[in-house]
């Protein structure tokens, strides 16, 4: 859920979705499944502190078993960037237990939707015939084409996320910066820091 799907979207382009788990405050709620989208942003200004954690193994493994029941001996897990998500590890740890079952893993180094495209991409070109191997190295060239660029509306949901420290918001909402953010080398960086929200918004359309 990292990468913007829904599960009526996962459904349609054939996808298993791994539901993430949402930090909120004190509540530990499955996304999509406990809280829905609606709600997480409808309140979303009301939370001291937003994270995310990774799914438990187990979670995982169910989603295997279901493959498995359907005569499906392998899989392509496509995560969002290793550097931002601890789900590469957590699909690298079952690789050595799922013996009858071949697991392969494409980090896109990428986040939300931009990801999401590179999975929805992969599910139709293996739709078409061609074989796990040959979805892998279509996936590899799609990344290398893939951008993401973002602008918050409020620096307060950095701080929220553990992303910058308070004091670096404190100056950034004192001076008015909407700082434009992409993904370079795997990680979150400051692509722009424009000054105003709408010159930040007519920037991110001109990129």
């Amino acid at each position: 859920t990292t990468q913007d799907f829904t599960f009526d979207l996962a459904n349609q382009y054939n996808l298993t979705l791994i539901p993430y788990y949402l930090n909120l405050d004190d509540e530990n709620l499955k996304d999509l499944v406990e809280i829905e989208k609606s709600e997480f942003y409808k309140n979303i200004d009301s939370y001291k502190k937003l994270s995310t954690g990774v799914p438990p193994v187990q979670d995982i493994l169910d989603e295997i078993d279901k493959l498995k029941t359907q005569g499906i001996n392998s899989a392509l897990a496509i995560i969002s960037s290793r550097e931002i998500t601890g789900m590469g590890n957590a699909y690298e740890s079952l690789k050595s237990l799922e013996k009858d079952f071949r697991l392969e893993i494409v980090d896109t180094g990428l986040v939300g939707s931009a990801a999401g495209m590179i999975s929805i991409e992969a599910s139709k070109y293996r739709a078409e015939g061609h074989d796990l191997d040959e979805t892998i190295e279509y996936v590899k060239k799609l990344i290398n084409k893939a951008k993401i660029f973002a602008v918050f509306r409020s620096l307060d949901y950095l701080v929220k996320g553990g992303r910058i420290s308070p004091l670096r918001a404190a100056i950034g909402g004192f001076l008015n910066i909407y700082p434009i953010l992409t993904i370079k080398e795997k990680k979150v960086e400051i692509f722009e820091k424009t000054k105003g929200q709408s010159k930040s918004l007519t920037k991110l359309a001109q990129i």
